[in-house]
């Protein structure tokens, strides 16, 4: 890299981009509070550029101008889709949708400005999700959430009865101080449901809490989305500290091999 590096730095700011990585003296990587990130040139952070485009796309949404009001849109084939599914007589869909009663909200049924007002736009990789899968599309039970977010959030929403009482897996987890993942094993193995929520891990795992919340290691390895073995090594063989043992990117392997991270 030759020349002078420009007036612009990691984590400074322009409009709803952050400078996330320095290339060189003509680029650099930026994120969006939308979750894009992306290559931009320099020059242009200095002469004006303040998003990913998604202000332009949003104003012109907000003017009922083409562009986003936006059929071509992720939201807005999102948006059509859950309609689709909730309305849909097909039993294959009707036995998962209509037939439990899951219908969407009239906010969101006769408005897709409503709905994108409420949710944003769509990050990367990420599709519509219900929290509470027994519950419909309204605000709150909705997110934007990764194919990986959306898998866990059904297997914790697993119902358990026992003493004539049915809670997920994640509520069994908060009342018993079991580990969701360990519920989840038990129950893959087909234990009897006494022994699953009352019998003690022998081996207890270590417990770390992180913005006010304690967990497993296993359980902050799913949250974060680190590879469990890459964040094992880093707590207990390198001695990092939790927050940075999840925040730190996991760098590509070398060409022989060996993991470039130390």
């Amino acid at each position: 890299m030759g020349g002078r590096r420009p007036s612009i730095f990691v984590g400074d700011k322009f409009g709803r981009l952050v400078v996330t990585q320095y290339i060189n003296r003509d680029q650099v990587y930026v994120k969006c509070i939308c979750g894009t990130q992306k290559v931009v040139n320099a020059s242009n952070l200095k002469k004006g550029t303040r998003s990913c485009g998604c202000l332009r796309d949003e104003t012109r949404f907000k003017h009922g101008q083409s562009g986003y009001n936006c059929r071509g849109s992720r939201e807005w084939k999102a948006w059509q889709a859950m309609k689709k599914r909730c309305a849909s007589s097909l039993p294959k869909l009707a036995k998962h949708y209509r037939d439990r009663g899951i219908t969407v909200c009239d906010r969101w049924n006769e408005s897709f400005e409503a709905f994108l007002e409420d949710l944003g736009r769509c990050p990367p990789e990420c599709t519509l999700d219900r929290i509470d899968n027994n519950k419909g599309y309204f605000k709150e039970n909705c997110r934007w959430a990764s194919r990986r977010e959306q898998q866990r959030n059904r297997q914790v929403n697993r119902r358990i009865t026992h003493n004539g009482e049915t809670l997920t897996v994640a509520e069994w987890s908060e009342r018993t101080g079991l580990a969701d993942h360990v519920i989840l094993k038990r129950l893959d193995l087909n234990w009897p449901v006494d022994k699953i929520l009352s019998e003690p891990v022998k081996r207890q795992a270590r417990l770390f809490t992180v913005n006010g919340t304690t967990k497993s290691l296993a359980d902050l390895s799913r949250m974060y989305q680190v590879p469990y073995e890459t964040l094992r090594h880093r707590v207990t063989y390198l001695g990092w500290p939790i927050e940075k043992a999840l925040t730190t990117t996991v760098r590509p392997k070398a060409p022989n091999g060996a993991r470039c991270n130390k």
